[in-house]
């Protein structure tokens, strides 16, 4: 099939970088780990104290005892507001008319959930699910193991900026069409993991267009909007599209938002993601087999207090943005300091650096053809260094020599990141040197 398929036998990330993690630690007890290969956002976590939301007041009726497994209403109410508020967003304002309401909102335990159950009403097993690529490593977990689908990859292209272009889906359906295997669903990621890249207005159109002409299932997940650089989310999502085309069946039918409270709350543990969609057909099936993936009524409540302060949700918000601009500026200039290579994102939690040239060398001092198996002796010198990254590898590059760095995730990272850059300078300059 693909290459890096088959996820259950062979994904790369899920045990072998953790197997060489733990054996690291393990021969280096006295090391101090600087961990900065998860997409988590421990800033914002820290300072919400949940369970003082669950415990702050008697639960409410509705918590106890079944309830529809789509979701609570008051929980639905509470997330479509921070959604209009925040996500549903045409550069950075406030969408006009949207033809949404709060019964469009499906919760389920996570967006991978989200994902699992749009692709089994939509696919039967064999059929193709097409993402843009690199990809978020998870998503052929979700796709492949359970609903037992292919994912097909289409390829972006690092010159072109990784945008999603009409070439770039044409050639993705045609390898899974000489493959043999039909597409029926794409899935698109705003801001994009792990480049980071926002999708203009004009892909997210190319996307629509596409499948429009191809019979598509089209899924923009928007768990990422609210991870913008800087005070001006400049975030436009799907639904602005929507939002102009009430009328059109195929956004009616066709078109399904993602969102969850993983990245921006960074509470990942707590499991929630979000559908947005008004196909009659993915509601009936999530409140039939809903129970699957039914969402904790403690963390419904815990989610539906926390998003009812709406002022105290727009200044966790606005002070997020703020430090991860300041988490940024002081990233690259790490990087250009010791001549890293990195990619400066609008909206992310991370970057991509490039060592390509480290690569190289590692590769002509162990006399090997460039690779991904020399990425990850790679990766493993830099682990001995303390630090770990995510390789490129898991991410379905098709270019070996990137590593995804995640500022987010590390205490204190004003105080953290320059040692993290001076470790993986150590690194190079081995290399160098040698």
């Amino acid at each position: 099939m693909y290459p890096h398929s088959q996820a259950w036998e062979s994904f790369p990330s899920t045990w072998y970088f953790h197997q060489m993690i733990e054996q690291s630690k393990q021969d280096n007890t006295e090391q101090i780990y600087y961990d900065l290969s998860h997409a988590e956002n421990k800033i914002v976590s820290k300072s919400l104290q949940i369970h003082q939301l669950i415990g702050a007041e008697p639960l409410p009726d509705w918590s106890y005892g079944y309830t529809g497994f789509d979701g609570a209403a008051p929980v639905k109410n509470a997330i479509f507001e921070h959604l209009v508020d925040t996500v549903l967003l045409d550069d950075g304002n406030m969408c006009d008319s949207l033809p949404y309401c709060p019964q469009d909102v499906l919760v389920s335990t996570g967006v991978a959930n989200s994902i699992e159950y749009l692709c089994s009403v939509f696919c039967d097993r064999g059929e193709g699910v097409m993402i843009c690529s690199p990809m978020y490593n998870g998503f052929p977990l979700f796709i492949e193991v359970k609903p037992e689908l292919v994912v097909c990859p289409a390829m972006l292209d690092k010159a072109n900026g990784y945008k999603i272009t009409r070439k770039v889906l044409q050639q993705g359906l045609d390898d899974a069409n000489d493959k043999g295997v039909q597409v029926k669903l794409l899935i698109v990621v705003t801001p994009h993991n792990p480049t980071g890249t926002i999708r203009s207005r004009k892909e997210l159109q190319t996307a629509v267009d596409f499948c429009k002409e191809h019979d598509l299932q089209l899924v923009s997940n928007e768990i990422y909007a609210n991870c913008v650089v800087g005070t001006h989310n400049q975030f436009t999502s799907m639904a602005s599209l929507v939002a102009e085309n009430p009328n059109d069946l195929f956004y009616q039918d066709n078109v399904h938002i993602l969102w969850g409270i993983s990245k921006e709350f960074g509470l990942s543990s707590l499991r929630m993601g979000v559908t947005l969609t008004r196909s009659q057909l993915v509601k009936n099936r999530c409140g039939a087999t809903g129970v699957f993936y039914w969402c904790s009524l403690l963390v419904q409540v815990a989610i539906e207090r926390l998003l009812s302060d709406r002022d105290r949700v727009t200044n966790i918000l606005t002070k997020f943005r703020v430090n991860l601009g300041k988490y940024t500026d002081l990233a690259l200039e790490l990087a250009d300091e010791y001549g890293l290579l990195m990619n400066h994102p609008k909206g992310s939690l991370f970057f991509l650096m490039d060592l390509r040239e480290c690569l190289k060398k590692l590769a002509e001092l162990n006399n090997l053809e460039i690779s991904f198996d020399v990425e990850r002796l790679l990766f493993k010198m830099i682990l001995d260094e303390g630090v770990i990254l995510l390789p490129g590898e898991s991410f379905y590059m098709e270019e070996p020599g990137y590593f995804r760095v995640c500022c987010t995730v590390l205490d204190d990272p004003l105080k953290d990141l320059p040692t993290v850059f001076e470790r993986i300078h150590v690194v190079t300059t081995q290399l160098a040197n040698k």
